[in-house]
């Protein structure tokens, strides 16, 4: 919803899409594990610079997101600014991304399990199994419609995550 509402604000300029757009970023950041909405929020910040870049770059529809994502933001503090308070008092805080990363990483030959889904894993399906059609579906995207931006940023993210999957195999995960 939140990029449904991005792609509108950028494309009408409505103030009442911007509030709308808040309301649903501040779900996201009250929804539960405080991780997950960061992740999320990085990738819709990105999202919402690349969009306005691409579709618009109009000096008033970047203060319209701009203050969809401080209203939005003002809205989830009621829970948000207790969560960062708490947060020095859990041990958690103190491990790394690049260590959760290594923790659940995978090993280069456990990537067939995206296409194989039982491969190194004792006849269990793995969770990075997406299924034939999905990838199949990806690569018609890229090489249909070459020259959208949009394919080129989904791209790019899954890539991202591929390699943040990895964990120590490569630098992101220590620079992220």
């Amino acid at each position: 919803w939140i990029l449904f509402g991005l792609e509108q604000v950028v494309a009408t300029g409505s103030r009442r899409w911007a509030g709308v757009t808040a309301i649903a970023f501040a779900c996201l950041a009250l929804s539960g594990h405080p991780q997950v909405s960061i992740y999320c929020g990085y990738l819709v910040g990105i999202y919402a610079l690349v969009l306005w870049k691409q579709e618009s770059g109009r000096a008033h529809i970047l203060g319209l997101l701009g203050g969809l994502f401080v209203l939005g933001g003002a809205l989830a503090a009621i829970q948000a600014i207790p969560t960062v308070d708490a947060a020095s008092w859990i041990a958690r805080d103190r491990v790394g991304f690049g260590a959760f990363a290594d923790s659940f990483a995978k090993q280069p030959h456990e990537l067939l399990t995206a296409v194989i889904p039982q491969f190194c894993h004792e006849r269990r399906e793995a969770p990075t199994y997406v299924g034939l059609v999905t990838l199949w579906c990806a690569g018609t995207a890229l090489l249909g419609a070459p020259k959208q931006w949009r394919t080129w940023f989904w791209a790019t993210v899954a890539l991202i995550g591929l390699l943040l999957g990895l964990g120590s195999l490569t630098p992101l995960a220590s620079a992220a």
